[in-house]
């Protein structure tokens, strides 16, 4: 069996680079990081008021205008007034002039324009085959005029933060989940592994699994045993590994200090205290990592014993029952840095952060209360304390 996880223990999210590994040992607690996507805010850019009934039936109008701001009537299922600054729309143009056409790259930098972006004339709302679209031409320092074109549906999209969010951030389907919870949906986070390569049903479904609960069960994997070439983990044979190839779907692997792939599994005198059969605790890895992987994925090839077991909790349910019964720690957990380390085989590395961070730009859109990013929960990696 393979399990994905991406939020996993008392609950571990990060957003970074995916890691992944095999994984040959039952007796282990494993946490796990949620990947979450976050967008800088724009709200600096817009101000939205809501519009009277009598907008309802108005198509994308124009409203008012001056150097500073555009303002336009939307026409939605709840029409909106919407207040955009200059300086976002200059800097939004996708014109040929703007965005290059073949790396689709901008071709000037914000700075360029951000006091140099004078209309040269009235605003108009004109008709494309895409349909209605605001029009702007700009005066531009050198005396010439550019003409920037904004399809209803991109003002749409920018009206508001969620509207931004929309496609790239899917906070409304994640669950923080206890036991009991997903235990009664665990039916539903299981995929076969040749299903996970045919079509793209049983990825959307591992994907959706991921970013609902953080994690997730492939069956009947590969056996590299099966396979002459992977035996033995090698340089050279790496990305021939069944949980190579199945990473390979979400995107690049990262190499950690342990390799592309590393072997888990009983060792004397191990280096590492996953390589020994100790009781591991609910942990995240990698925390000494400035950027620690958001996505791990686990290969369960062989157990040369009886018993062991498997541990997950969801570290982000954790964090939200501490906000929600204790506030004083909550706070401690976001200010009190905590220094994680790796100090042996040659090998140190070091990262200063806290427990909880929280995300600066996205806030719930339910609650307004500021949304959990990450959760850095490492305490057989954690260091002597820098602040005391």
């Amino acid at each position: 069996m393979f399990y994905a996880v991406s939020r996993v223990a008392p609950h571990f999210r990060t957003y970074r680079s995916p890691t992944f590994s095999t994984f040959s040992k039952a007796s282990e607690s494993t946490p796990l990081s949620r990947v979450l996507l976050s967008m800088l805010s724009c709200r600096s850019f817009l101000r939205i008021s809501r519009c009277s009934p009598s907008y309802a039936t108005r198509s994308l109008s124009l409203v008012s205008h001056d150097n500073s701001s555009v303002t336009v009537d939307l026409d939605d299922q709840k029409p909106i007034r919407v207040s955009f600054k200059t300086a976002f729309l200059r800097d939004s143009c996708n014109a040929p002039e703007s965005v290059d056409v073949d790396t689709r790259q901008k071709s000037f930098t914000t700075a360029q324009v951000a006091l140099n972006h004078k209309l040269a004339e009235d605003p108009t709302i004109v008709d494309t085959e895409n349909g209605n679209a605001l029009q702007i031409k700009w005066k531009q320092a050198d005396g010439s005029v550019h003409v920037s074109t904004y399809p209803e549906a991109f003002l749409k999209k920018h009206a508001s933060l969620p509207s931004r969010m929309k496609g790239k951030f899917f906070p409304e389907r994640q669950v923080f989940w206890t036991n009991e919870e997903i235990v009664e949906d665990l039916h539903n986070l299981h995929v076969e592994y040749k299903d996970y390569f045919e079509g793209v049903d049983d990825f959307r479904k591992v994907v959706n699994g991921l970013n609902k609960y953080g994690i997730f069960f492939v069956d009947n994997m590969e056996d590299p045993l099966d396979n002459p070439q992977t035996h033995h983990i090698t340089p050279h044979n790496e990305l021939l590994w069944p949980v190579a190839k199945l990473a390979q779907r979400f995107g690049y692997i990262k190499k950690t200090f342990y390799g592309t792939l590393f072997d888990v599994k009983n060792e004397k005198k191990a280096k590492n205290i996953a390589n020994t059969n100790v009781f591991l605790p609910l942990h995240m890895d990698l925390c000494y990592y400035e950027s620690p992987p958001g996505l791990q994925l686990l290969h369960f090839i062989k157990n040369s014993t009886l018993g062991g077991e498997n541990v997950f909790s969801d570290s982000f349910a954790a964090v939200k029952h501490i906000r929600q019964n204790d506030r004083v720690a909550y706070e401690a957990l976001k200010k009190v840095p905590i220094t994680y380390h790796y100090d042996n085989n040659g090998e140190y590395y070091y990262y200063l952060r806290p427990l909880i961070v929280e995300d600066p730009y996205i806030p719930d859109f339910t609650t307004g209360e500021a949304r959990i990013k990450e959760v850095n929960y490492s305490l057989l990696f954690k260091a002597i304390l820098s602040l005391g």
